[in-house]
């Protein structure tokens, strides 16, 4: 070796490790390229290999993974049999990182073997759990949930030993997402729980925000898809522009639970969104195989088969690419069920085998049970039908996972009220409920009027599930999210070759409906060309797919609803007269949470429930304080708005009954300059509106902070722990 790199100097390798912090990998590759040239130094020369280890994760970062290995394999082999344990076990991560990347996963599982070794003999835990939580995470990669789940385990034990709360954190969440793969949904919520609470305490955000989503994952499959989709709306709330993945799981989730709820229209919205927003990031290929597999889900349930095989097909290419056993499995489960809808039962049946066996060996046993349920509803022999039905019934129970294919019971008038939020004994409110009542069960078109949030979807559903009609599917279609070039395909279906991109038959949503209830939201905005064919629809009963000559049956029931005055619209021209006409038969205007303000407590107190959080504890003083504020608010966003408020302060205060009605305070008391105004008319006490003020004033520096608290003091101009003590006394996280 040349005499200049005789000797690293000690300054050199500080600048090297400043670059590192500072994200100038180029520049570390540039400076130690000389000595990375050369190779032929001394065994043992431990300067030269920290240059070395520092080149070596370089360009790992700069994705440079084969280099990356080369580089720090050369160096491991140099530095074998020395002290430098550290060093040693510095090369070692590295290495085994890069062999993930390459899809060595299993010289990685040997390798990260080696490095937990190496970090137990110098007692570094923290090397230990991050080692672990890889190993777990190779383990997941193969689709290996029990090694995973054990490896993570011993991991929280270290995490525990030491108290660590970012690492329980991680380690949890960690938990509840395999638990959740696994079909455990019950144990992931506990773990999740867990890691929330102490995301919240760290005022970590993103993790608290990717928490609830695993949550709503695990409601929404426990079919609690109310909870679900308030765990999805708080979720919402956290995700910040610049957290693309956490944005595209709530999509994803949002499209999953559409499919549980067979509103197969509205999964598709969702999903497409969804993967276009992960086609457009860069390293995010399980989420676009993920999606693709629910937009091939929901195109099977509307009768699209050339869809579903076509995105089913997607998705298992990226899956197999990427390993994952289980979603590989999933897409061949909806190819089956696409080849038994074609008529090729011998392809069926082989293709069911194998995946049952993928997935019984994976341990991915809700997977497992769907796969018999979806097998069970193609059998051809009665013998198989009920073989695989009895298998998946016995899956789900010992899972404590209702049964999507048993018969449900119906609901009560009340269960099913709950369930639809239809809460209210408000003179507007009964009016409305008792005009939706009188003609729920029958076949008059209905036309559903009133602001976004007020309920329109849900007076929909509860007109469906309570008509003649309650059996067949209920098909939701936001008109405002189909671009107008794709309207007339999407709604009336369209033949093979009909234009250029129709590679494949498409049934309509109209068609997909028949025997059941379309609801149009937002039929205001259709394009007034399609206005015409869909006056003909409702008229004949039938559709004519685009590039097709032949009438198709499309027996419905139509319900639409707007936001805007339709009315007006048709003496203007730019909605059809013939049209409204034929959709108002019925119009129901749903009233303004405004206008129905003797229903606000009642639906607080409903949503506390919801949420598992008890008033009976909470003092009169903050009850009255709170009702005051609940009365007053305005609530632009309706009901909607009411329950995202109670569950997002819910989680926020842990559930705590009295901090998240001080949260709800908080969040509903006016700017400073109105609450000066209301202190000067006397309608607010001077020392209720100065707390008032200084939870509103520590929220905003928080919020502007990131919660970060140091920060927040330092704007505030507030020591560090001054502020701690004011966010004791009013009850304020980070988060």
């Amino acid at each position: 070796m040349s005499q200049a790199f005789a000797n690293i100097e000690i300054a050199m390798l500080i600048e090297l490790r400043q670059l590192l912090d500072e994200k100038r990998y180029s520049d570390v590759i540039a400076k130690t390229a000389v000595v990375a040239a050369d190779g032929n130094f001394s065994s043992g020369n431990a300067d030269i290999v920290r240059l070395l280890s520092m080149r070596g994760t370089a360009l790992f970062q700069l994705s440079r993974h084969e280099e990356a290995l080369a580089v720090v394999q050369n160096a491991l082999a140099k530095i074998k049999g020395t002290d430098e344990n550290l060093l040693i076990a510095e090369l070692q991560s590295t290495a085994c990182r890069c062999m993930v990347e390459l899809g060595r996963v299993n010289e990685a599982e040997r390798a990260y073997r080696d490095l937990i070794a190496t970090y137990r003999r110098v007692d570094n835990t923290i090397g230990v759990i991050r080692s672990l939580n890889r190993l777990s995470r190779i383990h997941f990669i193969k689709g290996q949930y029990a090694k995973s789940i054990d490896h993570l385990l011993e991991a929280m034990d270290y995490a525990r030993a030491i108290n660590d709360s970012k690492w329980k954190a991680m380690i949890t969440g960690n938990l509840g997402t395999i638990l959740n793969l696994s079909g455990e949904f019950h144990r992931a919520l506990e773990y999740l729980a867990e890691s929330l609470e102490l995301n919240l305490a760290q005022g970590d955000s993103v993790n608290v925000s990717r928490t609830l989503l695993s949550q709503a994952f695990a409601q929404m499959h426990l079919h609690n898809f109310s909870e679900a989709a308030a765990e999805l709306n708080a979720a919402e709330e956290m995700i910040g522009v610049d957290q693309v993945a956490n944005r595209i799981s709530l999509l994803h989730y949002r499209a999953q639970l559409a499919l549980l709820q067979g509103e197969f229209a509205r999964s598709i919205e969702f999903a497409t969104e969804g993967l276009a927003l992960a086609n457009s990031a860069s390293g995010l290929d399980s989420d676009q195989s993920q999606i693709s597999r629910v937009l091939a889900e929901a195109n099977l349930g509307l009768g699209n088969n050339a869809e579903a095989g076509q995105f089913a097909g997607e998705a298992l290419a990226i899956a197999e690419r990427l390993g994952e056993r289980v979603e590989v499995a999933a897409c061949r489960r909806i190819l089956a069920m696409v080849a038994a809808h074609n008529g090729d039962t011998r392809l069926t049946d082989s293709e069911f085998s194998a995946v049952t066996r993928i997935l019984d060996d994976v341990g991915a046993r809700y997977e497992l049970a769907r796969a018999y349920q979806s097998w069970s509803s193609v059998a051809t022999k009665t013998s198989h039908v009920r073989e695989h039905r009895t298998e998946a019934e016995r899956i789900l129970r010992s899972l404590r996972v209702p049964n999507e294919s048993s018969a449900v019971p119906a609901d009560s008038e009340s269960e099913l009220a709950s369930r639809l939020m239809l809460i209210g004994s408000s003179s507007s409110f009964t009016e409305v409920m008792d005009q939706v009542n009188a003609i729920a069960d029958s076949e008059i078109p209905v036309l559903l009027l009133g602001e976004t949030g007020v309920g329109k979807d849900m007076i929909a559903k509860h007109i469906h599930q309570h008509s003649s009609r309650c059996n067949g599917k209920f098909i939701e279609v936001n008109c405002s999210t189909i671009p107008h070039g794709l309207a007339e395909s999407e709604l009336f279906g369209h033949e093979r070759g009909a234009f250029t991109s129709a590679d494949d038959t498409k049934i309509g949503y109209l068609e997909a409906a028949s025997g059941g209830t379309l609801f149009l939201n937002e039929v205001g905005e259709l394009p007034l060309a399609i206005q015409v064919k869909l006056l003909t629809a409702l008229e004949q009963k039938v559709v004519c797919r685009v590039g097709g000559l032949v009438p198709r049956k499309a027996d419905f029931r139509i319900i639409s609803a707007t936001n805007v005055d339709l009315e007006e619209a048709a003496k203007n021209n730019s909605f059809r007269k013939d049209l409204f006409y034929r959709l108002a038969i019925m119009t129901v205007k749903v009233p303004r949470l405004a206008e129905r303000r003797d229903d606000i407590l009642a639906l607080f107190e409903h949503f506390m429930r919801l949420e598992g959080v008890s008033l009976r504890g909470v003092d009169r003083q903050t009850r009255e304080l709170l009702n005051t504020k609940l009365l007053n608010r305005d609530w632009t966003g309706n009901v909607r708005e009411l329950k995202s408020e109670v569950y997002l302060c819910s989680v926020m205060e842990r559930r705590d009954p009295r901090a998240t009605c001080l949260r709800m305070i908080s969040r509903l008391t006016p700017p400073a300059q109105d609450i000066t105004a209301q202190v000067n008319e006397g309608t607010v006490p001077l020392n209720e509106a100065v707390e008032a003020y200084e939870r509103s004033i520590i929220h905003s520096a928080l919020n502007a902070c990131d919660g970060t608290i140091r920060r927040a003091a330092a704007r505030l101009g507030l020591p560090e722990a001054t502020l701690r003590s004011k966010m004791k006394k009013y009850r304020i996280s980070a988060a």
